[in-house]
């Protein structure tokens, strides 16, 4: 590292110039500092009534907007229960009829009957549509069959063709 040489003495003018600037500096961003500080506090002050304001007026709008709501709500429930009631309304029933017991046991007989024609109709349609399928899947199995037949005889006759068109180059 090179060695510095002596301080220089540096004149008392302008020592005193750079305490004065630097002192004068300091007592300017002071009151800079202060003017501004003012500033925005009137200005953070003013924001916040306006906040209180708005906020108050953004409450009131909610509050109403809830009523509006909560209102429609108990019109809709009032008149869903209106129409309820109306369309639900259920006759009043006598005292039951006294039934015969051959009625009854015709009733229950037909019940009998329908429920076992409706096992028997349904074996059949289940039995035709297994056939159904059966033949259907026959079918597809000739026809791939017969795809598969006819691709053979193509290659045969394309290479007999080949075969015949190579000895006639000959």
């Amino acid at each position: 590292m090179p060695e510095l040489g002596a301080p220089v003495r540096v004149s008392p003018l302008i020592k005193f110039g750079r305490w004065s600037f630097l002192t004068v500096g300091i007592a300017y961003g002071a009151y800079h500092q202060s003017r501004l500080s003012k500033k925005a506090a009137k200005e953070r002050e003013i924001e916040n009534k306006a906040k209180a304001i708005r906020d108050a007026k953004l409450a009131e709008e909610k509050k109403l907007a809830q009523a509006a709501e909560i209102k429609m709500l108990e019109d809709m429930s009032q008149s869903k229960k209106k129409f309820l009631e109306k369309s639900l309304k259920m006759p009043e029933l006598g005292a039951p009829v006294r039934v015969s017991p051959l009625i009854k046991f015709g009733r229950w007989s037909f019940l009998t009957v329908g429920i076992a024609y409706g096992a028997y109709h349904q074996s059949r349609l289940s039995k035709k549509a297994a056939k159904e399928r059966e033949i259907e899947n026959k079918a597809k199995a000739i026809r791939d069959a017969k795809l598969a037949e006819e691709k053979k005889l193509a290659q045969a006759a394309e290479i007999k063709m080949l075969e015949d068109m190579s000895q006639s180059k000959k």
